[in-house]
C-alpha cells in the first residue's frame, strides 16, 4: 500500500511538472548546458527525450512502472531510478543493466520483465524525470570546469563556450572506460553526420585544443563564414569544398587576400589573386579573403538634376516632387545597355519636376538632346541609344510658374494654371497699367525663347512681356533728361549774354 501512495504522489508531481507549473528539477542557468534557450524548460527537453528515439539511458533518469497484479491487489504504480552503474532494480523481479542502451531498449526489457512475472499485466514503462551528471571541459573553452548537462546534450551543445582560438576540428572526448575519441563537428555541422556529434555521457572529459588556422570567407562565394582550415589546404580548397564554390556575379579574377598575422608574411599585406593560381596559395591564420563582384566593375553612367534619390518600391510609385537641389545619380549597366533601359529601371526617381522633354546626354565634350519621354510612356524606342562609360544624363527642372514684367501693376513670377491664356497671367499681375501700354506689344516666349501664340494656352515656364509705349510713359521717362538738357542750354546762353558775347 505504501508503495501505491508514493507511486501516485510521484506520479502527480511529473503531471505538474510536465504543466510548467514548478520545475522538476531546477538548475543554474549558469552551470547548465541542459536549457538550449532562454525559454525552454525541463518539461520539454523530457518531451524532446520521450520523442527521441537513440535517447541514451542515463544514470539518473527516473521511470514510472505501472502494471496490474491480482496477486497484489490490483493496478501497482512505482517509481524506478537508473543509479550511478546504470542499474535499474525492477522491484523484486530483477535487476537490469542500462548501459549502452537506449530508453527504447530498456523500456522493452523492462516490459517483457515484468509480463513474464505477471501475465496480461499491462505494462506501462514511462521516462518521467531526465538524468543530470557533470563532465570536465579543458582546454579553448570561455569557462573550463566541470559542466551540467542531461542526457540529451550532443557534444556541438559546447560550441557557445568556446573561444575564438578553439579548434572544432580535433576534439576529444575520454569516457570513463575506454580509449579517447576525436571527433569533427565541421563534418557534424556541414554534412549532418551525426557520428562526429555523440551524446556526452558521465565521466566524459573533453579537450578542446587550439586552431591551428581560422580564416575568413566573404563575397561571392555561396557559403561565406569563418572556416578552420586542416593542415596543407589551400585557398582552392576553402573557395570549392567550404564555401561551396564561386557564385555567378563573381569575378573570378579579383580575389583579395588580407593577411594581418606575422608568421611569414608582412603584417597588414594584401595579395591579389585569380582563380588559375588559387591552388598554389597557402592561407595563413587569421587570413581574410574577398570574392570580388563582377557587377562593381561594370562601367557606370550618371544621371544628374531633378531626380530623387529615394527609390520608390513598385515601378508605378508615386515620388514626391519636392527636390531640394540637383542630384547625382550613379548607374552601373551591362556592356550593350540603352538609355531607355535605365530610364525605365529609374523611373520612380523622375518627379513632376523632372523635364524629360529636355533631357540630354553629355558624352566627353559633346551634347545631344533626347526626350526621355517616349520611352516611359509610349514604349517607343526607335530613338533610343546605347550607354557609354561615362555618360551624364542632365535632367533639367521644369519649374511650374510664369513670369509676369513690364507694364504690370505687380511683376512677378505666378503659378502655372493648366489651360490659361495671356490675359489670366496678366490680371495675376493686378492688370495692364494703362498709363504705361497702350495695349499693343504684348509678347510671350516659353523657356528657350522662342516666341508662343497669344491666343494659345501658356506652358510652364513661359515669359510674358507688357511693354512701355504710351508718349506720357515715354515722356515722364526721358523728360528729366530733356529737361535737364534745356537747362543747361540756357544757362549757357546766359553766361555768353553777360560776357559780351551777343
Amino acid at each position: 500500500m505504501t508503495t501505491k501512495i508514493i507511486g501516485k504522489c510521484l506520479g502527480i508531481a511529473v503531471v505538474i511538472g510536465l504543466l510548467g507549473i514548478v520545475p522538476v528539477s531546477p538548475q543554474s542557468s549558469e552551470s547548465s548546458l541542459s536549457q538550449q534557450t532562454s525559454s525552454e524548460t525541463l518539461a520539454s527537453r523530457l518531451m524532446l527525450a520521450l520523442s527521441t528515439s537513440d535517447y541514451p539511458a542515463t544514470p539518473g533518469d527516473v521511470y514510472t512502472l505501472t502494471y496490474f497484479a491480482t496477486a497484489l491487489g490490483g493496478a501497482v504504480t512505482t517509481p524506478l531510478t537508473l543509479d550511478a552503474g546504470y542499474q535499474l532494480k525492477v522491484q523484486n523481479m530483477g535487476t537490469l543493466n542500462g548501459r549502452g542502451k537506449t530508453y527504447l531498449q530498456l523500456r522493452n526489457e523492462v516490459v517483457n520483465l515484468v509480463s513474464r512475472n505477471y501475465p496480461m499485466s499491462g505494462v506501462s514503462f514511462t521516462l518521467t524525470h531526465m538524468g543530470h551528471f557533470n563532465v570536465l571541459v579543458m582546454g579553448e573553452a570561455i569557462r573550463s570546469g566541470t559542466i551540467s548537462v542531461d542526457g540529451l546534450t550532443r557534444l556541438s551543445a559546447l560550441a557557445t563556450n568556446l573561444t575564438g582560438k578553439a579548434s572544432t576540428r580535433f576534439v576529444t572526448v575520454s569516457p570513463a572506460s575506454g580509449n579517447p575519441v576525436t571527433y569533427d563537428l565541421f563534418l557534424a555541422r556541414r554534412f549532418g553526420d551525426l557520428s562526429q556529434d555523440p551524446y556526452i555521457r558521465p565521466g566524459d572529459k573533453i579537450h578542446i585544443p587550439a586552431a591551428g588556422r581560422i580564416v575568413t570567407i566573404t563575397g561571392e562565394v555561396f557559403r561565406p563564414g569563418t572556416y578552420e582550415l586542416l593542415t596543407g589546404e589551400s585557398l582552392q580548397a576553402l573557395v570549392s569544398y567550404y564555401a561551396d564554390g564561386f557564385t555567378l556575379n563573381a569575378d573570378i579574377n579579383l580575389i583579395r587576400v588580407s593577411r594581418i598575422n606575422t608568421l611569414e608574411g608582412v603584417p597588414g599585406e594584401t595579395k591579389f589573386a585569380s582563380a588559375q593560381d588559387i591552388d598554389q596559395i597557402i592561407l595563413e591564420d587569421q587570413d581574410i579573403v574577398s570574392i570580388g563582384n563582377k557587377g562593381r566593375n561594370r562601367p557606370v553612367a550618371f544621371f544628374e538634376g531633378a531626380i530623387s534619390q529615394a527609390r520608390g518600391t513598385t515601378e508605378v510609385e508615386e515620388t514626391s516632387a519636392e527636390i531640394e537641389g540637383t542630384s547625382r545619380m550613379e548607374y552601373p549597366f551591362y556592356q550593350g545597355e540603352t538609355l531607355g533601359n535605365a530610364v525605365r529601371t529609374l523611373r520612380t526617381q523622375f518627379t513632376a519636376i523632372s523635364d524629360l522633354a529636355n533631357a540630354y546626354i553629355l558624352r566627353g565634350e559633346q551634347q545631344f538632346p533626347v526626350d526621355l519621354r517616349p520611352f516611359l510612356y509610349n514604349n517607343d524606342f526607335s530613338k533610343d541609344v546605347a550607354l557609354e562609360n561615362g555618360d551624364t544624363i542632365i535632367i533639367p527642372f521644369r519649374q511650374y510658374f510664369i513670369l509676369v514684367s513690364g507694364a504690370v501693376k505687380a511683376p512677378g513670377r505666378y503659378p502655372y494654371v493648366p489651360d490659361r491664356r495671356v490675359e489670366y497671367y496678366i490680371n495675376l499681375a493686378g492688370g495692364r497699367d494703362e498709363l504705361l501700354n497702350n495695349g499693343r506689344g504684348i509678347k510671350a516666349f516659353d523657356l528657350n525663347n522662342k516666341s508662343l501664340s497669344l491666343s494659345g494656352y501658356m506652358p510652364p515656364e513661359s515669359m510674358i512681356s507688357v511693354p512701355i509705349n504710351t508718349f506720357s510713359a515715354k515722356f515722364n521717362q526721358f523728360g528729366p533728361i530733356i529737361t535737364s538738357i534745356l537747362s543747361i542750354i540756357s544757362a549757357t546762353l546766359s553766361i555768353l549774354a553777360i560776357s559780351g558775347v551777343f
